[in-house]
């Protein structure tokens, strides 16, 4: 069972990400406050919703790379331990009370290669996250338990 060590968002497109303790997932929607939330209601809502990225495919980067960089320096939602995000693609589960649907890997972008001066698309391949939609509204913590 894995869980989540960190969140982040950020209420700019190209802004810093901020660290919080909490979050409101709204359904559909993403997560109220994050550059990506927009209010819809129709499943299974838009794409940017909320990613996920897990502590360790950072550190296999880092360890193959030779360097330090942070979960949140991959720009997503939710930092996760102790769960293998490829193998949600496809698959419902929940964080905390609420209730997610993997679609898709994030696969590394030359955008946050450019961000982070490094050639990481090759680095990162299977290890960038993991994107969800959002299928139920409730809050989400640091300290979530997830389950499948």
């Amino acid at each position: 069972m894995g869980k989540v060590i960190g969140i982040f968002i950020s209420p700019e497109s190209d802004g810093e990400l901020v660290p919080i303790n909490l979050v409101e997932a709204v359904a559909f929607s993403g997560l109220r406050g994050d550059r990506n939330f927009k209010e819809s209601q129709v499943a299974p809502g838009h794409k940017g919703a909320i990613t996920l990225i897990d502590v360790s495919q950072v550190q296999a980067c880092n360890h193959e790379l030779g360097t330090s960089y942070q979960p949140h320096d991959f720009r997503r939602n939710l930092v996760t331990e102790g769960v293998d995000l490829n193998e949600l693609v496809g698959r419902e589960f929940m964080i905390g009370k609420v209730r997610l649907r993997g679609y898709e890997l994030c696969q590394p972008c030359g955008y946050i290669s450019k961000k982070l001066g490094r050639d990481l698309l090759g680095p990162m391949d299977r290890r960038g996250g993991l994107r969800c939609w959002l299928l139920s509204s409730g809050e989400i913590k640091i300290g979530d338990k997830i389950t499948i």
